[in-house]
């Protein structure tokens, strides 16, 4: 059994620049000496300090012993790959910029530095000036970002995770936070959107005000105009009283419109309406009524594509799509799952004043499987597996769902070869009667080993009657 951590996954971002010292330090993690020394001249030649590292292990020692403005990294290293050693870089409270450096450049790898947070991607070669260059406006972009970097607290209480996907999710967050623009939140279903919000929201000005949510999934298309911006008695047949809209009751605060992808074409353009002017006619009235709200909404669908099929209306994805977050799916971020799945028994048994641990056994499964449900079918499995377990202290692999439990047999299954298999009959003697004699006396030494020598026991054990196993003892000189 592992032990539950006592863990309550409560803290904050913190992130004050003023009290670190300005000194333009760079760091180059590269194994070619030339680039090392081609980076070093530059830095010299510019006043800069600078500091090689060959190997992934010399970076991370680096990193660990001072502050660094800035690292040029390269991807290729002799013990590894430099990407790896990002999570090291955007863990420090100084967090310096990152220029990533390879010689096999190509889209994916490029797509996949910057979202892991770089500040640029080079392919080599490059020259002595295209090195000067960047290097002028990596850090006027550092001097610029720290002059009017404010000391701020982003409080995560609900989010859990360090890995460098939800690194990168949290920075997003903290700047949407600080932000009043309008915020569009994607990702597959279950990564979190909804809490993504309503993170955001409880950090930002608008934390005093409503965050009210709007289900774009759940909307009944002749009761939408209705629902989102409210009505006047009599305004259509049923229409007994006044009726409040969704966006007039976020007034002040955060309108989060989920599923944004499900709007009608209709409804689309009644809310690109309010987003420019602010101000909307609930139905059956003439009077104009405002709302100062923010909007964030959420999709699991790709846009883009929505509105290259003319299925979504352009102009509002580009209102909603001023900020943008991407949640990572869980499969991207396994390293979290060992968190998730504390934090979730950590409540759990302070709910039901059980302690709960779980088996080597138990993480594995969960390290093995893809998750297309996301944390929403990690939180769901983990509930039955709690539930089932009852008042077992430990859960086991048992208590998972078969399909969770069968993921790895099927990947294993599948990459075994169709080849029938090989006997060396070699080893087996070449009389069956004499290989069944064998068997045989293998089989009732281990279940007598098993009983213990009692005999009782090992007929209870082999199903075999009295009479029939004292014939096998002594056909075997065994009954002593």
């Amino acid at each position: 059994m592992i032990p539950l951590a006592n863990v309550k996954h409560r803290f904050t971002l913190e992130c004050d620049y003023s009290k670190l010292p300005m000194a333009d330090k760079i760091l180059i993690v590269d194994d070619e000496k030339v680039i090392c020394s081609l980076i070093e001249a530059i830095a010299k030649k510019s006043g800069r300090e600078s500091h090689s590292a060959h190997t992934l292990a010399e970076a991370k020692l680096a990193l660990s012993e001072d502050n660094w403005d800035v690292v040029f990294l390269d991807v290729r290293l002799p013990d590894g790959d430099g990407i790896k050693i990002i999570q090291n870089i955007v863990n420090k409270e100084y967090i310096p910029e990152v220029v990533i450096m390879t010689g096999a450049g190509n889209a994916v790898g490029a797509e996949l530095a910057l979202k892991s947070g770089a500040w640029e991607y080079l392919v080599k070669p490059f020259t002595f000036t295209e090195i000067e260059l960047l290097m002028t406006r990596v850090f006027q972009y550092r001097k610029d970002k720290l002059a009017s970097q404010k000391p701020f607290v982003f409080s995560r209480d609900r989010i859990i995770g360090d890995s460098i996907p939800m690194r990168n999710t949290l920075k997003g967050m903290s700047h949407a936070a600080v932000s009043d623009a309008n915020l569009l939140i994607t990702g597959e279903t279950g990564t979190g959107k909804e809490l993504c919000a309503s993170v955001v929201h409880e950090n930002s000005s608008r934390s005093g005000a409503p965050f009210v949510v709007l289900d774009c999934s759940a909307l009944p298309a002749n009761l939408a105009e209705s629902v989102i911006f409210g009505h006047k008695k009599g305004a259509f047949t049923g229409a007994d009283s006044n009726r409040t809209g969704l966006v007039k009751m976020a007034d002040g605060g955060t309108l989060f419109i989920d599923e944004v992808g499900e709007l009608t074409p209709a409804t689309q353009k009644l809310f690109l309406r309010f987003i420019q002017e602010r101000t909307f006619l609930p139905l059956g009235s003439d009077s104009p009524v405002s709302s100062n709200i923010r909007i964030i909404a959420a999709t699991n669908k790709n846009l883009t594509d929505m509105v290259k099929k003319h299925k979504f209306r352009e102009d509002l994805f580009f209102r909603l799509n001023v900020m943008n977050i991407e949640m990572p799916p869980l499969r991207d971020r396994r390293e979290d799952i060992r968190p998730l799945l504390r934090g979730f028994l950590d409540r759990e048994s302070e709910k039901l004043k059980i302690t709960k641990g779980y088996s080597t056994d138990f993480i594995d499964t969960l390290m093995d499987y893809d998750w297309p449900g996301n944390v929403r079918e990690l939180f769901n499995a983990l509930e039955r597996a709690v539930t089932i377990s009852g008042s077992i202290p430990t859960i086991y692999s048992v208590h998972l769902p078969v399909n969770i439990r069968m993921s790895d047999k099927h990947k294993l299954l599948s990459n075994e070869t169709q080849e029938e298999p090989h006997y060396d009959l070699s080893l087996y003697p070449s009389d069956y009667r004499e290989f069944r004699l064998e068997s045989e006396k293998k089989y009732l030494t281990e279940l007598l080993q098993s009983a213990q020598g009692n005999k009782e026991k090992a007929r209870q054990i082999s199903g075999l009657s009295r009479t029939r196993l004292f014939e096998l003892l002594k056909k075997h000189d065994l009954s002593e």
